[in-house]
């Protein structure tokens, strides 16, 4: 994603990237309100994307945790590499499939395009949906 955005910056000229800098979230409208920058590209949380919108500076998503509307979202397509995956199984002549879902929606997009695609080959999927992580989790013994 970084090289897509260094080759959009080299053919689009001027541009001047900047990096937040570590812990900016923690006065972040601060920050936003002296920066005289003209958009941003980031992984937008809940919390930066309600700053940044009210401040009215243009936003795009790089990972897709906020989902709203307004905001774009530049991200893999999770059903197609879940597909991508099944079907590169398939060829190799696997027959028999499973897929450990994490709790989050690129997750759940991977295993819905990996499903599809093993079930298209005539096959079955077991899925072994794992628990949202929290404190005190961890390890074999979990």
């Amino acid at each position: 994603m970084l090289a897509g955005v260094a080759r959009y910056v080299r053919e689009h000229r001027p541009w001047a990237i900047y990096l937040k800098p570590y812990g900016v979230e923690k006065s972040l409208e601060r920050w936003l309100r002296a920066w005289n920058g003209d958009g941003i590209i980031a992984a937008v949380a809940e919390l930066e994307a309600g700053v940044v919108k009210d401040l009215g500076i243009p936003i795009v998503d790089v990972v897709g945790l906020y989902r709203e509307e307004k905001v774009p979202l530049v991200h893999a397509n999770d059903e197609a590499v879940g597909r991508l995956g099944a079907e590169h199984l398939v060829e190799r002549g696997f027959r028999h499939f499973g897929f450990v879902e994490y709790p989050f929606f690129w997750s759940t997009g991977r295993r819905a395009g990996f499903e599809r695609a093993v079930r298209a080959a005539g096959a079955e999927c077991a899925v072994y949906d794992l628990p949202y992580p929290r404190a005190g989790l961890g390890g074999p013994e979990f």
